[in-house]
Formats: C-alpha cells, sequence, structure tokens
C-alpha cells in the first residue's frame, strides 16, 4: 500500500479533468507530511 493510496483515492472520486492543490492539501488529504525538499526542487525547476 503506498502512503499516496488516500490522494489517489480524493482524485479519482473527484472527477474533474484538472484542478490545483497546495502542498498543505496535499498534506492533509494524505494525512502525511510532505518533504518540503520536493518544494525547492519544483521551484528551481520553473525557473
Amino acid at each position: 500500500m503506498s502512503k499516496y493510496n488516500t490522494l489517489w483515492e480524493y482524485v479519482q472520486k473527484s472527477r474533474k479533468e484538472s484542478f490545483h492543490l497546495t502542498f498543505e492539501e496535499i498534506q492533509e488529504i494524505a494525512g502525511i507530511p510532505i518533504d518540503h525538499s520536493l518544494k525547492v526542487k519544483t521551484a528551481k525547476v520553473k525557473n
């Protein structure tokens, strides 16, 4: 079982084509802390 199963279930149940979630929302839905090093890597890729 993946630690993100709850998040994937949320995405599937939403039935939206696309949506935006903050790191805080993902953390709340998944029920686990998010590795904030990912935020830094994502920000660097966008720049």
